[in-house]
């Protein structure tokens, strides 16, 4: 059951918040931001929650390079680079006039130490995967680095620019292990324009420029102070940005409309590379045949569920990559009895399916937020098949704990996973090597794909990884370890007083830096 809050009591609600986030009266230098679940923590190596990677890699600390609006590779952290003529020596210039936010020079060393303990499996890095090619990593010099790898490449790795830098002279004595739960993760010591100054756990986070950052990567930041706000009521992140406490808010598309109305505000949309997924847990019986896990893939519509769960705010996709997306609106109810039917599910008088005398039910984790009408949806699609669908939410790191955990409290997690140019997602995701990383959800991961992402990591041209992807996608289609159900575009509600903001496919605080507070400004949209 879902308890409804009065309107009244949701405003109120909502000043006591944001005054404890932003201080009472609100300063004139300091930018709102909401978030809809509290900040993951800030330890780039073990971070898998989309908004916490980017106040990681654009705010709080800096990878070596970022990427351009073409999503090519530019410096960052590095100045430069050079290849070898074999292409298999990769040698950056790294800025030694970044500082930490300690005062300690940032080096070569620092890189060399955090893309060390990225290919470390006990840390349990997302991507790792993507760096299995560097066979040699060198420091030679405080300003030199040196990547060798073990066959040509066509381009600097893309995960470079995933890969905030974490300060060895801090972090060296830490086990790789440990290094998701050491004060560093919710104290952390950055190299980029902002510095956390503050944390109260489920409520905010707060970030205060530095006073020196380097002019070629924008110099010191345009806003003295930027609050990360935790709130994930939807109708109180409207409230927020009408009152003019929030200054930019992720909203539901049933809100957005709401938004366009007021002419102090507007409503950004823009492609993202996050696809929502089912994930199955193999543990679980009533999902362990892939006739069922089939069955519910086929059997949601999600169309339904894009048009009304979202707004229309996304491609109703079964497709495993955003990059791959295209509306496939059909469901196969007829072939999804069928196939459960085939498993011995019969349906029963009440209408859920049973066999041996047990309901086929199933409980499904996601992270709680509002009213979670996608996840009713499902469990509405799935009542229909004869599927008792039960929704549990909880906070992402204790949705991460479930997943990870031998015990079997659920049958599947409903979630968002952000993905990259390079699909490395799916690798997180689905390779057998990187079970246990920072994107392990529990689900199945097929002996089969084993040599796939080997091969994928060794291929140096496109048609040979196109081959390899085609592969691989297909073992995903056969086993369903996982169903996509739709890709998201983003939705921001934004003060028009907000200056400066560019949102695309590189997330929403790309250019949070260079974000500014002007007066109002009202009229045309």
């Amino acid at each position: 059951m879902i308890t409804r809050v009065p309107a009244i009591a949701k405003h109120a609600l909502l000043g006591v918040m944001i005054a404890a986030c932003a201080g009472s009266p609100r300063t004139p230098g300091t930018i709102v931001i909401a978030s809809g679940t509290d900040l993951e923590g800030m330890q780039p190596l073990t971070t898998v929650h989309s908004l916490s990677r980017q106040v990681q890699r654009y705010l709080v600390f800096t990878p070596l390079v970022r990427l351009s609006a073409s999503l090519s590779p530019e410096p960052w952290a590095a100045s430069s680079w050079r290849w070898n003529d074999a292409r298999t020596t990769l040698t950056f210039v790294v800025d030694t006039t970044l500082r930490w936010h300690d005062g300690a020079p940032l080096t070569a060393v620092d890189a060399q130490f955090t893309i060390a303990l990225a290919q470390d499996q006990a840390t349990g890095y997302a991507r790792r995967g993507d760096l299995a090619g560097v066979s040699r990593i060198a420091a030679p010099t405080p300003d030199t680095l040196a990547l060798d790898f073990s066959a040509p490449q066509a381009n600097v790795p893309l995960v470079l620019a995933e890969l905030p830098l974490v300060p060895r002279h801090l972090l060296r004595g830490v086990a790789p292990g440990e290094l998701r739960r050491h004060a560093f993760t919710y104290a952390p010591v950055g190299s980029g324009p902002y510095r956390v100054v503050s944390r109260e756990a489920g409520q905010r986070w707060i970030l205060r420029r530095t006073s020196a950052f380097p002019a070629r990567m924008g110099g010191v930041a345009a806003t003295p102070t930027l609050v990360v706000a935790v709130i994930d009521e939807a109708t109180t992140k409207v409230a927020g940005l009408v009152s003019g406490a929030l200054d930019i808010a992720g909203v539901n598309p049933a809100t957005a409309a709401l938004v366009r109305r007021d002419p102090t505000l507007r409503v950004l949309d823009y492609p993202t590379f996050v696809t929502n997924w089912l994930i199955f847990n193999p543990r679980c019986d009533a999902v362990r045949d892939v006739r069922v896990r089939r069955a519910i893939a086929i059997g949601i519509d999600r169309r339904r569920i894009v048009d009304a769960g979202i707004g229309g705010f996304g491609v109703p996709s079964a497709a495993t990559t955003a990059d791959l997306a295209h509306d496939t609106t059909d469901s196969n109810v007829a072939r999804a009895d069928s196939l459960l039917d085939a498993a011995g599910w019969l349906r029963s008088a009440g209408g859920v399916r049973a066999r041996g005398g047990q309901p086929l039910q199933l409980r499904m984790l996601t992270v709680g937020s509002g009213d979670n009408p996608v996840e009713q949806l499902l469990q509405s699609d799935l009542r229909a098949r004869g599927i008792d669908l039960q929704i549990a939410t909880r906070d992402v790191g204790a949705l991460m704990s479930s997943a990870r955990s031998a015990s079997v409290d659920h049958c599947a997690i409903y979630t968002g996973v952000a993905g990259d140019p390079a699909r490395s997602q799916l690798a997180a995701l689905f390779d057998p090597a990187a079970s246990g990383g920072a994107l392990d959800f529990g689900a199945q991961r097929p002996a089969n794909l084993t040599p796939l992402f080997t091969r994928l990591r060794a291929a140096s041209d496109t048609a040979t990884r196109s081959m390899v992807w085609r592969e691989i996608l297909g073992v995903l289609a056969d086993s369903v370890p996982a169903t996509a159900v739709f890709h998201s575009r983003g939705v921001q509600g934004v003060t028009r007083r907000l200056q400066h903001v560019t949102i695309d496919l590189r997330g929403e605080l790309f250019s949070a830096a260079r974000w500014t507070l002007a007066n109002a400004v009202r009229g045309g949209r």
